[in-house]
Parts: C-alpha cells; structure tokens; sequence
C-alpha cells in the first residue's frame, strides 16, 4: 500500500500545529506526499501550482471555516475537482448534513483513529479513480 501512495497528494488544512503536524506524520508514513497549511488562503494559493488528489480539512478555524474553504476552491478553479474529506472535534448531524450537501467524501470525529484515516482516505481516493 505504502508504494501506492507515493505520488499521492494531500493538502492537510488544520488550524491546530500538533494535530496538523500528527496527521502530516502519520499520512507521510503511509507513503503520502503532504503539504500542510495553517492558513486556508495559503492552501487555496497553493492550488495555482499543485492539484492534490484530496484535502483533508478541518471545519472550525480562525479566519475561514472548512465550508467555506470547499466553496472557494470550487468557485476559483472549478476545472478541479478534488475530493473533501473533514475532520472536526465537532461532529454534530447539523456539520454532516452540511458536508453531504457540498458533496465531502467523508467527515471523521476528531480524534480520528489511524484505521477510520486510512479507510475513509481509500474510499475517496478510489471514488475518484474510479
């Protein structure tokens, strides 16, 4: 599986340094190539250069939530169409509901096990192969 991954592209969006810097350790070990992002605007810029095959984001930040991160990459290169996956401490039916309607591959609960990751990450990644 570990091969498989290596030219897999993930862009991980996490207001939080220790889970964004646990989640890029556990999904590098996996064999994904992962570029991390504090700030959505500099995810959403970096989309001018890379197309990742997922994101993976949280819902509740600072500036801009993960609904509205979906909604900017969707208006600004609507060309793309990369698939969302949440992870939020908050995973009220309100949140899932929301993230079906814009069309998420999957919401995770934080904190989210290794197993429900990489389950949920093949099941977006096949969609989209497929």
């Amino acid at each position: 599986m570990k091969n498989s991954n290596k030219n897999r592209l993930l862009f991980v969006v996490e207001d939080s340094s220790v889970y964004r810097t646990l989640l890029v350790r556990v999904l590098e070990a996996k064999g994904f190539r992962v570029m991390s992002f504090e700030k959505l605007a500099d995810a959403v810029q970096s989309l001018s250069i890379h197309t990742p095959d997922a994101f993976i984001s949280d819902i509740e930040m600072p500036e801009i939530n993960g609904f509205e991160l979906y909604n900017m990459v969707t208006s600004l290169y609507p060309t793309l169409k990369i698939p969302f996956m949440y992870i939020s401490s908050t995973s009220s039916e309100e949140y899932k509901v929301k993230a079906s309607k814009l069309g998420a591959t999957a919401m995770l609960g934080k904190p989210v096990s290794r197993d429900s990751l990489f389950n949920s990450l093949n099941k977006v990644l096949n969609s989209v192969a497929a």
